[in-house]
């Protein structure tokens, strides 16, 4: 007693244990404050830290639209529908020769009213018209939605999409509570019975069988606590879970749940909440899932290395069987439902894919964009961004380039070759596509942008296209000198360009000289209109300024990015128009949302020089240089360019059909040789691509002051009744070179006047 006396100073033991827990009760209020204050900081910043989400372009059906009965079908595809004979539920639907029957999901907008069973008839090229199945009636027009692309995401190695408690399946909910915490609404966090219950059953079963975590304690065990198997993060999970259930209703802490509990691996990037794993494993929204889906998403809670469907299958089918079973106890479905299933296989895609960073060239070009088109207050708090992409373009695209780089390697025994690519809607200078590595994930640079590359054979069109221009008798049938020429340049070199095949024809029409892109006619013909001439056209043509031109540009040595051949192309292409290329159409704030105006258009180049040059080329594809392509697709008219750099060190291919105007880039960046042409490495690619998209013809109808005529095998345009060997698209005002059959001059008066007579006299 002395002693207890001596330790306490003579002060009662009660007042010493009243002491101690005042003490020991700040401490703890003091550490709940610290865990509160911890936990209100992460949930409120749930939502803020979601990634940016980018959208590809929304397809809208409506008659009269351009849209072929492949385009639509290839579409229903890459959503997730399925093809049948005779659609009867949502996500089905067949195709004849000039329709096709759609079971539309409630992911589809119709106009005027809702609708689900539709018919849409086509005319050729076009959608003619749009039948609502369920009423008897026509339909204005339906949207088939946007697919996310990729996201921005500036935080850790994370991938989600959000979705709202009220968007979420309720059958989902249902089964999520049923398997992982059946007492959710009636607990505060944290549930004594269940923890006792799995107690009592991991005894019996003498290992770890069953768990007593709730919902809250899984959740807050995944924001705000490591992975340490401890008391201390016991006690802490604890606590946490019920500050959560004391701070927020049932409702926002299940929504958080769902949208942040860990589903999976890709690589270095988790995944994160139910619809993101949706995507992830089955390719398509959670909305979408049927019943068996949505059981191997809950089973994965559980553990989803154990319960991976590529590398665990068996395991996922026992454990979604072991939960059906429970369903068929409670008499939540029917045993035929039962029988059913558990003899269904386990259907997911074959890889997952995630969409962070998933295309580095695309969200690099966004951002480049966005700081351009949209104000800084705007870009503040954005959520989602929708750009011009058009999802079949860009996997056929990606597609392409995998498949066929590996298979040039191997054929021209080179390495390291790289690759940059884009596609653009030919009647509005929107981007369709875009890839600018080898590898489309990869994040390094981006050539489309950035990989300033001689075009060599890609400018004689528009040396071409200054003749015409500027020599009234200029046709695309005139005949051009294709005979040895040499000159000393300012260091006094002498430069004697050849043409490919290493001969000469002595004279060749210019069109012909286009479409087997021969140099020699065409630094003849830009001498004979003037290096001046020519550069200033070109700098017209394209907006950019050249310091010098030196007779070996005419032949490509001055140099353009992807993106720029891609402008300058584009203009072609729609009949002269120039319209800056542009990705996005609009982005979603906090605020709402916000269309982001097309760049406006003006005219550049004289619809008739583009009409005869966009011919010319046609005829590339069809008997020149690109030959091969155009026997792969006999009844599709498409027109080309092929180009190739001195040594062989770049390949180029145009390719323009009624729907895009592609560029094709290939080369290595330390600007070796690829020992390759444009013909046999980028239109390879092209080639590809077509296979996947489908080319579709091009519709060139000629100008009012445009003609076809007849030439004779000198290059002179004839009267209608004379013996001709070729008819050709003539500039109106051009019309009185024509001659009569008896007075032909002879081939040395219709050339063109040589350039050095020009100067020397």
């Amino acid at each position: 007693m002395k002693v207890l006396q001596a330790i306490t100073g003579g002060q009662s033991w009660w007042r010493i244990v009243l002491k101690f827990g005042v003490a020991l009760g700040a401490l703890l209020v003091g550490y709940l404050i610290y865990l509160d204050s911890k936990m209100l900081s992460v949930f409120s910043h749930l939502q803020q830290s979601q990634a940016i989400e980018i959208h590809s372009r929304a397809l809208e059906i409506k008659p009269g639209v351009r849209l072929t009965r492949s385009d639509l079908t290839l579409e229903l595809d890459d959503l997730n529908y399925q093809r049948v004979s005779r659609p009867s539920r949502t996500n089905q639907y067949s195709a004849s020769s000039s329709k096709v029957e759609v079971m539309l999901n409630n992911a589809v907008q119709t106009t005027p009213v809702q609708r689900h069973h539709v018919m849409v008839h086509f005319d050729q090229d076009r959608v003619a018209s749009i039948d609502d199945l369920d009423a008897g009636e026509s339909l204005e027009q339906f949207t088939l939605p946007a697919r996310v692309l990729d996201k921005i995401w500036a935080g850790e190695r994370e991938d989600r999409i959000h979705v709202p408690l009220e968007q979420v399946p309720q059958q989902l909910i249902d089964l999520l509570l049923l398997v992982e915490d059946r007492d959710f609404y009636n607990h505060w966090g944290v549930n004594p019975i269940a923890i006792g219950r799995a107690l009592i059953a991991n005894i019996s079963a003498g290992k770890t069988v069953q768990g007593g975590s709730t919902l809250t304690q899984q959740l807050t065990k995944n924001l705000l606590l490591t992975r340490e198997r401890s008391i201390t993060r016991k006690i802490n999970e604890a606590f946490l879970s019920l500050l959560l259930e004391w701070r927020y209703d049932k409702d926002r802490i299940l929504e958080a749940y769902i949208n942040e509990v860990y589903l999976g691996q890709s690589g270095a990037t988790a995944v994160h909440g139910f619809a993101t794993a949706s995507q992830f494993y089955f390719g398509k929204p959670l909305n979408l899932l049927a019943l068996d889906e949505q059981i191997i998403l809950v089973a994965m809670v559980k553990g989803p290395s154990l319960y991976n469907p590529w590398r665990r299958p068996d395991n996922v089918v026992q454990r979604r069987d072991l939960i059906l079973r429970v369903l068929l106890e409670r008499q939540d479905i029917t045993s035929d439902t039962y029988l059913a299933m558990v003899e269904r296989p386990i259907k997911v895609v074959k890889k997952g894919k995630l969409q962070t960073n998933a295309r580095p060239s695309l969200t690099s070009a966004v951002g480049l964009e966005l700081s351009a088109r949209a104000s800084r207050s705007d870009r503040g708090q954005i959520q989602a961004i929708q750009t011009t992409i058009d999802p079949l373009s860009q996997k056929a695209m990606e597609e392409a380039i995998i498949q066929t780089i590996p298979q040039l390697e191997q054929r021209q025994d080179v390495s390291n070759l790289q690759v940059a690519m884009i596609a653009v809607d030919v009647d509005s200078a929107a981007i369709k596509a875009m890839v600018s590595d080898r590898n489309p994930q990869f994040p390094g640079f981006n050539r489309i942008r950035q990989a300033n590359r001689p075009i060599g054979s890609l400018l004689k069109p528009f040396i071409l296209m200054s003749a015409l221009k500027r020599q009234d008798k200029t046709t695309l049938g005139t005949m051009l000198n294709d005979r040895p020429v040499s000159m000393r340049d300012d260091q006094g070199n002498r430069w004697q360009p050849q043409n490919f095949d290493k001969k000469y024809r002595g004279s060749v029409a210019a069109i012909d000289a286009l479409k087997l892109s021969l140099n020699v006619p065409f630094v003849n013909l830009g001498m004979s209109v003037g290096l001046p001439d020519v550069k200033a056209d070109l700098e017209s043509f394209t907006g950019h300024r050249y310091r010098s031109f030196y007779p070996s540009d005419l032949l490509g040595s001055i140099s353009m990015t992807p993106w720029q051949v891609a402008q300058l192309y584009n203009t072609l292409a729609d009949q002269g128009v120039f319209q800056p290329l542009y990705l996005l159409e609009s982005i979603e704030t906090d605020s709402g949302y916000m269309p982001l105006s097309a760049p406006k258009r003006s005219q550049r180049i004289d619809p008739s020089l583009a009409y005869l040059l966009t011919y010319a080329m046609q005829q590339v594809v069809q008997d020149g240089t690109a030959r091969k392509l155009g026997a792969l697709y006999p009844n599709v008219v498409m027109a080309g360019k092929t180009g190739s750099t001195n040594d062989y060190r770049d390949a180029w291919y145009i390719g323009i059909d009624g729907r895009e105007v592609v560029v094709v880039w290939i080369g290595r960046d330390d600007n070796r040789p690829i020992h390759m042409t444009g013909s046999a490495a980028a239109m390879s690619i092209y080639s590809h691509y077509l296979q996947q998209r489908g080319p579709l013809s091009q519709t060139l109808t000629p100008p009012v002051d445009v003609e076809i005529r007849p030439f004779d095998e000198k290059g002179n345009i004839l009267t209608e009744k004379c013996p001709y060997i070729r008819q050709l698209p003539v500039d109106k005002q051009k019309n009185d070179a024509r001659i009569e059959c008896a007075k032909n001059p002879s081939i040395s008066e219709q050339e063109v006047k040589p350039w050095w007579k020009k100067i020397f006299g």
